[in-house]
């Protein structure tokens, strides 16, 4: 009987990147031409461009570490504190 050996496995190969410098290309387009688009919507545009479906996740990435970009959050609107807030001032 082989005993299998202990411990986390030794990864021996970087995993490929999911989308080819193409596509990559047309993800920095996207962005750069709706800067405060949700991830979600950013595949889904991937998607009818390239015909490639990528998780949300998969997005992120790509744009935050293959392409080096910021996507710019939607502000949410100035909300008042309520005088009770145990946040708010003392």
């Amino acid at each position: 009987m082989m005993l299998k050996p202990s411990g986390p496995k030794v990864r021996t190969e970087q995993t490929p990147t999911k989308l080819n410098a193409e596509q990559l290309e047309i993800l920095r387009q996207l962005v750069t031409a709706q800067p405060d688009a949700t991830l979600s919507e950013l595949r889904e545009r991937l998607y009818e461009k390239t015909e490639v479906l990528i998780g949300v996740a998969t997005v992120n990435r790509m744009v935050r570490w293959k392409l080096n970009l910021n996507l710019k959050k939607k502000s949410p609107p100035h909300e008042k504190r309520h005088l009770g807030s145990p946040i708010g001032p003392i």
